[in-house]
């Protein structure tokens, strides 16, 4: 299987995208975080808040605990891609 890679555009002028520019980050972060759960069969993630209002993350029914949004999408982009790839040796 191949992997993906990320390189630098050429120099010079680009276009950006404007859409979802009315979303909040969290929300999109949580989007992202359903996204993934839902792929996986996760049902259910457990979200709480620390002392200093930052949230932490915990989808059910995995070995995670409690982390960041972006490290919870980390983990379960890691977890998604080794499905992903179980499933091809496997087909």
């Amino acid at each position: 299987m191949f992997k993906t890679q990320i390189h630098d555009a050429k120099p010079g002028p680009f276009g950006i995208s404007l859409m979802r520019t009315d979303i909040s980050q969290r929300d999109s972060l949580e989007k992202i975080i359903v996204n993934l759960c839902t792929c996986l069969g996760i049902v259910s993630v457990q979200r709480t808040m620390d002392n200093n209002g930052h949230y932490y993350y915990e989808p059910k029914n995995t070995v995670m605990g409690f982390q960041s949004a972006t490290n919870t999408i980390l983990a379960l982009s890691e977890m998604l891609l080794e499905n992903h790839k179980e499933a091809a040796k496997n087909s």
